[in-house]
C-alpha cells in the first residue's frame, strides 16, 4: 500500500498548493513570516535544529544537515547539456549482429532548446528493441529476457512489488561483478557516453528469480507486449543490474532530480553472460560555461520561505503537517523552459509528512528551496 499512500499524499499536497494561491493569513492569525525558532546550534554557531508551531497544524521540528560537498560560502552552480549520441555507433554496440527487421524515425520535432534531430527506433528479429534520441542523450535497449525480468525484479521503492532487498547474492557464476562493471563501462565508452561515477550492483540469481517472478497476466495494466510467464529460470537468465551514478565537478547528478526533468541523469544496465540485456538512461556533459560559485541562504531563511506558504493554509479538521528535516544538497533541474541545458544547483530539501483525520492521504513529501535565491522551487 506504500505507493497508494504516497500518491494520496501527493494529491493532498497538490490540494494544499491550490489553496495557497487564494488564501492569505488574516490579522487574527499568527504572522506567517515570523522567524523560525533556532533551538540548537553547535560550538561554531551552525544551526542543528529548527522549531516552530503554527495554529493550522503545521509543526516544524527539523534537524539541519549540510551535504559534505557543499561550501556554503561558495557553492558550485554547474551547467550541463544532453550528451550528443551517434545513432549508428549506439546501434552497433547494443544490437551487435542481431537481424534488424525495422527501423523507424520517431519523435520528430524540436526540443525545448530547438534541437530538431529525430530519434531512431530499431526492432530486431529476436524481439529486442533499441531507442536512441541523440537530441536528449537518452537510450533505451530491451531484450526478451529483460521483459521477463521486469516481472521478477522491482527496484522502485514506491512500487508495492518492490523486492530489491530479496536479492542478496553477491556474485554470479558466469562472471565477477567487477568484470561486469568493466565490460559495461567499456561498452558505454564505445557508445561515446561520459565516464560514470559510483556504481551499485545487484545480482539477480536464478533461485531468487524463480521465487520472486509473477505471472504478467495478473497485472490489470498488462501491455500487449507483455511476455508469457517464465516457468523455469536458469543460470542463462542470471544477470547483474548496474546502477551507474554519473558525477560532474564531484557532484552526483542523479542523487536529487527535479520532477520537471524528463531524462534522468543516470544509467541502469542489466548485464548477463551474453552481454548487455537492458540499458536505460540519459547522459549529460558539462557545458563550456565556467562553473559559478554563490553563497547560499541559511536554513532559517529557507524554512521561512516554506512556512510563509504552508502556515497560510487554513486549518483542516485532523490534518497535520510535520517537518522533520532540512538538508542542503544539489538538485538537478531545468535551466529554463526554452533550453535543453540543465543545472546542478544547491537547494534546501525539506522533508515533511502529512497526517489526515481518516489517514487516507497520509504520507511523506518533499519541498525544495533554491539555496541561492531563497525561493520555493515549483
Amino acid at each position: 500500500m506504500k505507493h497508494v499512500q504516497k500518491l494520496c499524499a501527493c494529491l493532498a499536497v497538490c490540494l494544499a498548493a491550490a489553496v495557497l494561491g487564494a488564501c492569505r493569513p488574516t490579522d487574527t492569525e499568527e504572522p506567517a513570516g515570523s522567524a523560525v525558532v533556532v533551538s540548537a546550534a553547535d560550538s561554531s554557531g551552525s544551526v542543528q535544529k529548527l522549531q516552530q508551531t503554527f495554529s493550522n497544524g503545521l509543526t516544524i521540528d527539523a534537524a539541519v544537515e549540510v551535504a559534505p560537498n557543499i561550501d556554503q560560502t561558495a557553492a558550485k552552480v554547474v551547467s550541463v547539456d544532453p550528451k550528443p549520441l551517434d545513432i549508428d555507433t549506439a546501434a552497433s554496440v547494443l544490437l551487435q549482429s542481431r537481424e534488424i527487421t525495422d527501423r523507424q524515425t520517431v519523435n520528430v520535432g524540436a526540443t525545448a532548446g530547438g534541437n530538431e534531430t529525430p530519434a531512431q527506433q530499431y526492432f530486431a528479429a529476436d524481439g529486442s528493441s533499441l531507442y536512441v534520441d541523440p537530441a536528449t542523450g537518452s537510450l533505451s535497449f530491451e531484450t526478451p529476457l529483460s521483459q521477463s525480468l521486469s516481472y521478477a525484479y522491482w527496484d522502485n521503492e514506491n512500487d508495492s512489488n518492490y523486492n530489491r532487498d530479496a536479492y542478496q547474492q553477491d556474485s554470479l557464476p558466469f562472471m565477477t561483478k567487477e568484470q561486469a562493471i568493466a565490460n559495461v563501462q567499456e561498452a558505454l565508452q564505445k557508445i561515446g557516453l561520459p565516464s560514470q561515477g559510483q556504481v551499485d550492483v545487484v545480482a539477480l540469481d536464478r533461485e531468487t528469480l524463480q521465487k520472486e517472478a509473477v505471472d504478467p497476466a495478473e497485472f490489470e495494466t498488462k501491455p500487449d507486449t507483455a511476455p508469457e510467464k517464465k516457468e523455469t529460470w536458469t543460470e542463462d537468465d542470471e544477470c547483474y543490474v548496474l546502477y551507474l551514478h554519473p558525477e560532474i565537478e564531484g557532484i552526483q547528478m542523479d542523487a536529487n532530480v527535479a520532477p520537471d526533468v524528463a531524462q534522468r541523469p543516470e544509467m541502469v544496465v542489466y548485464y548477463g553472460k551474453d552481454g548487455i540485456v537492458s540499458l536505460n538512461g540519459a547522459a549529460y556533459q558539462e557545458t563550456d560555461d565556467p562553473v559559478k560559485t554563490q553563497p547560499v541562504v541559511s536554513a532559517e531563511t529557507a524554512m521561512k520561505a516554506f512556512s510563509d506558504q504552508y502556515s497560510a493554509v487554513p486549518a483542516q479538521d485532523g490534518m497535520e503537517i510535520n517537518v522533520s528535516a532540512i538538508r542542503l544538497e544539489y538538485l538537478f533541474r531545468s535551466a529554463g523552459a526554452t533550453t535543453d541545458t540543465k543545472e546542478l544547483t544547491p537547494c534546501w530539501n525539506i522533508t515533511a509528512s502529512i497526517t489526515t483525520k481518516d489517514h487516507h492521504a497520509d504520507g511523506t513529501f518533499f519541498v525544495h528551496v533554491d539555496a541561492i535565491t531563497g525561493k520555493l522551487i515549483t
